[in-house]
């Protein structure tokens, strides 16, 4: 029933019945009240029949749920601004950029991380942090960088005095 529910919403949705699909995925909320997907295919459905103001809830419910999704603020935006809520509209497009470019810096820093550029990687590293100071993840990732920047450097220095008694 779980699933089923989920997979019918969705199949009304690309159909465009977004009023039916609405009340499939409220189904599925009454069902399990912390998946995500469900409310945020509702959002969408909502806001493609132009309920702003349900859509917006249904919007906060999810950031309630998990306040690191940046397409939630965006789209949370655009309904504010249907409404001319334009204050608030600029905040969730903010939150929006914020958690994209904390993404980004974040997987820079890994791809860095992965060649070996650790020095580099933690420049992005800091990004990441100072965009959101609660970030465990980041904050773990450069530790690591820097344990591995550490064990480099040894590693070199000891090539280096190799070298010279040569």
């Amino acid at each position: 029933m779980d699933e089923a529910q989920m997979k019918k919403g969705n199949a009304l949705y690309m159909m465009q019945r977004y009023e039916e699909a609405i009340v499939c995925y409220d189904k599925q909320i009454e069902i399990n009240p912390q998946r995500e997907l469900a409310y945020y295919n509702k959002g969408n459905a909502l806001i493609n029949v132009k309920r702003y103001e349900e859509t917006i809830e249904c919007y906060n419910k999810l950031i309630e749920i998990n306040p690191r999704n940046e397409e939630v603020y965006y789209i949370k935006g655009l309904a504010l601004r249907h409404i001319e809520r334009y204050e608030e509209a600029i905040k969730c497009y903010e939150k929006s950029i914020q958690l994209k470019k904390e993404e980004a810096y974040l997987n820079l820093g890994n791809a860095l991380c992965t060649i070996e550029r650790y020095e580099e990687a933690i420049v992005y590293y800091d990004k990441t942090i100072e965009l959101n100071p609660n970030t465990e993840h980041a904050k773990i990732k450069k530790q690591q960088a820097l344990s591995m920047l550490d064990h480099q450097q040894k590693t070199q220095k000891q090539i280096d005095q190799f070298i010279m008694l040569k």
